[in-house]
């Protein structure tokens, strides 16, 4: 999210990651944020809720 407050990004990291993988794009997106706590929220979003299985798996699928 593009929210001014750090905060409302970093809850929202949280979030994403309980969504699954559809959302790790946006995670990824996450980790270059400009707040240490947004990243470690979204590095840590990836962790528990992603496996690298399900990444290859989503992205296998798709042309892009």
């Amino acid at each position: 999210t593009k929210d001014r407050s750090h905060a409302v990004r970093q809850e929202c990291a949280y979030g994403l990651g309980k969504i699954g993988v559809s959302a790790f794009r946006t995670l990824l997106i996450a980790l270059t944020d400009s707040v240490q706590a947004v990243r470690d929220s979204a590095s840590a979003a990836i962790l528990r809720n992603i496996t690298v299985e399900e990444v290859v798996a989503e992205f296998s699928q798709k042309a892009y």
